[in-house]
């Protein structure tokens, strides 16, 4: 399953949250693999979108979560189930 698949399951299944939060998710997604730091990143998008757009301890728990491979962008448990139910099925075993 692609990353793209995962992020659609996730992003489609979960409760909606602020566009604002998803705006700032997308751009913290776009921005690691680029080889930004967080704090970069933060004072970048602070730059951008005003003081509180982004807390430093905000962007280090979502880079921590991309980089354990976990590219879903919303917070809410049913979408974090949903992850792993794609990432790892349950596999049926007979006795």
């Amino acid at each position: 399953m692609s990353i793209f698949s995962t992020f659609y399951l996730c992003f489609f299944t979960a409760k909606q949250v602020s566009i604002d939060k998803m705006h700032i998710r997308h751009i913290l997604f776009y921005e690691l693999p680029r080889g930004s730091t967080a704090m970069k990143t933060v004072k970048n998008v602070c730059e951008v979108y005003g003081e509180d757009a982004v807390k430093i301890r905000m962007c280090y728990k979502w880079f921590k979560k991309f980089r354990s491979g976990d590219f879903c962008l919303d917070d809410s448990l049913a979408a974090y189930l949903a992850a792993i139910l794609l990432i790892c099925p349950v596999v049926a075993y007979s006795r």
